[in-house]
């Protein structure tokens, strides 16, 4: 935190160093040859760890701003083949076939609460920086986190209430699962793999609200045009916020950026782990993938550009820094 604290600090010197315009009326001169009695200003060597979080960020980027509908496919046909391979192939154990691994018991089980406190936190802290430090645009953005989360849980209780109605115990006198399960029985049913939807549905809403750090560098240039008041007719006040909070709590935006880079790794890991071994049949799992991408699209396609009011798209600010946005969001 302190190395990304001081990396903005030495950016912020360096612009104001290095973009100073020239007197008017007195043409720039072309040869680096600073003028009589003051010495040359030398840029800062790049401290080391500088350089690795600039590498790390590198990375979260290439892993957070693939395009989504490459994803879906890779995200899909991934757990069609990996279910393949485990019917047709004996794939041999490991620590993580077992449902008992710390990944499965700390991130997959809990999944959608990590995305809660990941995701929660991004939009807090990026809508408060992007809208001026309006706390009522930050409830507008956080409804997208309400709806999804309002989807994983409707899905994840069809599917217990499928798995209940369709199934039966091997001990006929049993009629529920409970009851099946506590007498040492097996239960025999359709069960729609939970993990499967939550890590799917999970990867693919994490990638559609991280968009908004993918030009948050050109806020910054926003925020530091001498016009942008008069252009977009904003609130001195309201603008010295914004900077402000640019400055304050971009080192937090970053981490939290490392923090669902990390996450996302470990979600598409364990999507592998639990396609390739036996937890679930293939057909279970297949459906438990196209359900997520249903529900990825009824969100993010259809809901929340239908009502660009109640569900403004990420990045959807009056300082429009983003650039590269996406489908209907961006016709409304």
């Amino acid at each position: 935190m302190a190395v990304i604290k001081e990396e903005l600090s030495l950016l912020q010197s360096h612009r104001s160093t290095s973009f100073r315009k020239p007197p008017q009326g007195r043409r720039q001169s072309s040869s680096s040859v600073p003028p009589a009695g003051k010495k040359p200003v030398i840029a800062q060597p790049t401290h080391v760890g500088h350089f690795l979080l600039m590498v790390v960020m590198k990375l979260c980027r290439k892993v957070l701003f693939m395009d989504v509908s490459v994803k879906i496919g890779i995200y899909v046909i991934g757990v069609f083949v990996a279910s393949v391979i485990a019917d047709l192939f004996a794939v041999p154990h490991m620590y993580f076939s077992s449902k008992k691994n710390l990944l499965n018991r700390l991130f997959v089980r809990f999944g959608w609460g990590w995305i809660l406190l990941f995701l929660g936190s991004l939009i807090s802290l990026t809508v408060y920086v992007s809208t001026g430090t309006r706390v009522g645009a930050v409830r507008r953005h956080l409804l997208r986190l309400a709806v999804t989360t309002f989807c994983w849980y409707s899905c994840t209780y069809a599917f217990d209430y499928i798995e209940q109605s369709t199934g039966i115990c091997t001990e006929l006198t049993l009629d529920t699962k409970q009851k099946c399960r506590r007498a040492g029985k097996m239960w025999l049913a359709f069960d729609i793999s939970g993990h499967v939807f939550v890590l799917t549905y999970g990867l693919l809403t994490i990638i559609e609200e991280c968009r908004v750090f993918k030009d948050w560098k050109r806020l910054r240039e926003i925020l530091d045009k001498e016009d942008l008041q008069q252009v977009r007719k904003l609130n001195p006040d309201e603008l010295d916020r914004a900077k402000e909070a640019y400055e304050y709590l971009t080192p937090y935006i970053k981490l939290n950026i490392i923090c669902l880079a990390v996450l996302t790794l470990i979600y598409e890991f364990m999507l592998i782990i639990t396609s390739v071994y036996r937890f679930h049949s293939l057909t279970e799992k297949v459906a438990a993938s196209m359900i997520a991408v249903v529900s990825w699209f009824l969100t993010y396609q259809v809901i929340f550009p239908s009502w660009p009011t109640w569900f403004p798209a990420p990045g959807q600010t009056h300082f429009r820094f983003m650039t590269n946005k996406f489908d209907k969001f961006q016709r409304r």
